[in-house]
């Protein structure tokens, strides 16, 4: 089956794997509280990923069809091999009507993980379940990594929030500061300005695509005490931690200090990778770059299934670099996955296997002294000078022959496994 199929836009699938691509809303109860979400469930899943939504919006959040199918962050995570769960967070959904019973943060986290538990019941869970939230849903699923119960996590996505608001978010203001005590009121002009702005971040119409809720009571002490709570919530993850802001994030404090000054709240987390996500604005899934953001989620996600799979390979040391989507040349005859893919990893593994390819099988990598094996490409350095230790990720298989569903949902009909390999060209090389 292809986008293109008479089953419509929204019925890709991986055919292999029997994934269908139509999330199922489906509602579970948590000790009387009913509790929606949006499933698209794998037959045999490498994890659970489980996301959770901003202020103001629903599930659908993450399953936004416009302009493409792969915008969904569900849709593409399924493709992948991965349960994508999409909660409608408490007092959102079904559970908008039950406002009482979610009034302190411990029983939202109880709600949450109970919809998570009852949602798993009876299905498979892989690895386990990785935790994912943007905006105000940060506040939730970083609560749910410190409890007890979130040493048993995959790893944690935090995504569109901060410790400090932008300088610029003038409408933040009253809520961090106490003015507000109540239901943040509807969204003003400089809220919207924030959110949806510069436009030609978004497809068109997108924010008229996304299907909006209004903000449980709660939620405006939430965003209040969010910044003194942070710091000593932070300080008790230990899971591996992503964190992704746009670079032109509007809403929340954004750029190196401030990706830096995230990444250090994480004290006990074995690993934290910040990242800043080039051409994106707040609601990251929502914009032409959310199949490049959603790519770099599921990688980490990957990274740490490998991890509890393979607990003899230490994961990487703490990480707090900025970076940024690389412009990547697109090899002549290639499809869009190719041009997507390679200007994601250029960063970390493109740069670094291209321009110093690995020496052919049986060649030692050093020779005596230091000093690297002559070629005509690699001369002789000196003896005396030590080579400079750099970590180098191995370069991921999907820049060589990708999966066979994203070659069916990315590439033309006629770019088959032969041709796709002898055009393939390092960058810059064309």
């Amino acid at each position: 089956m292809t986008p293109d199929s008479a089953a419509g836009p929204g019925a890709w699938a991986d055919e292999e794997a029997g994934v269908t691509g139509e999330p199922v809303r489906q509602i579970v109860h948590v000790d009387g509280t009913p509790m929606s979400a949006l499933v698209l469930a794998a037959p045999q899943p490498r994890a659970v990923l489980v996301a959770l939504h901003g202020g103001a919006v629903t599930s659908a959040y993450y399953d936004a069809t416009y302009p493409t199918p792969h915008t969904s962050l569900l849709r593409v995570a399924a493709a992948l091999g991965y349960t994508a769960i999409a909660l409608d967070r408490p007092g959102y959904g079904s559970s908008a009507a039950h406002q009482e019973r979610m009034a302190t943060p411990a029983e939202r986290v109880d709600l949450a993980y109970g919809a998570v538990e009852r949602l798993l019941d009876g299905r498979p869970g892989g690895a386990g379940v990785f935790l994912a939230g943007h905006s105000a849903g940060c506040m939730l699923v970083t609560r749910m990594a410190a409890d007890p119960r979130g040493a048993a996590l995959l790893g944690l996505e935090l995504a569109g929030i901060g410790l400090s608001p932008h300088a610029d978010a003038a409408f933040m203001m009253p809520l961090v500061t106490g003015s507000v005590t109540e239901r943040p009121q509807a969204p003003g002009p400089g809220l919207q300005e924030a959110l949806w702005k510069p436009r030609r971040l978004y497809p068109p119409r997108a924010s008229l695509s996304l299907r909006y809720a209004v903000s449980p009571v709660y939620e405006g002490s939430e965003v209040r005490n969010w910044v003194g709570a942070f710091p000593g919530l932070a300080a008790l993850v230990r899971v591996p931690v992503h964190y992704t802001v746009g670079d032109h994030e509007r809403v929340w404090s954004s750029g190196p200090a401030a990706l830096a000054q995230v990444g250090a709240l994480f004290t006990a987390s074995p690993r934290v990778v910040t990242v800043e996500q080039a051409d994106a604005a707040h609601n990251l899934s929502l914009g032409w770059t959310a199949l490049s953001y959603h790519l770099k989620v599921l990688s980490f996600l990957e990274e740490c299934v490998v991890a509890r799979q393979r607990p003899s390979l230490p994961m990487q040391p703490r990480l707090g670099a900025r970076t940024r989507s690389a412009v990547c040349r697109r090899a002549p005859g290639l499809g869009r996955f190719t041009h997507l893919v390679t200007s994601q990893f250029r960063v970390v593994h493109t740069c670094a296997e291209h321009r110093h390819p690995p020496p052919r099988p049986g060649t030692p990598r050093f020779a005596q002294g230091s000093s690297k094996t002559a070629s005509p490409r690699h001369p002789a350095e000196p003896a005396q000078r030590t080579p400079a230790i750099t970590h180098r990720a191995p370069r991921p298989a999907s820049l060589c022959l990708p999966p066979a569903h994203f070659r069916r949902l990315y590439l033309p009909p006629a770019h088959d496994h032969a041709r796709f390999a002898t055009n393939a060209q390092p960058a810059g090389k064309q």
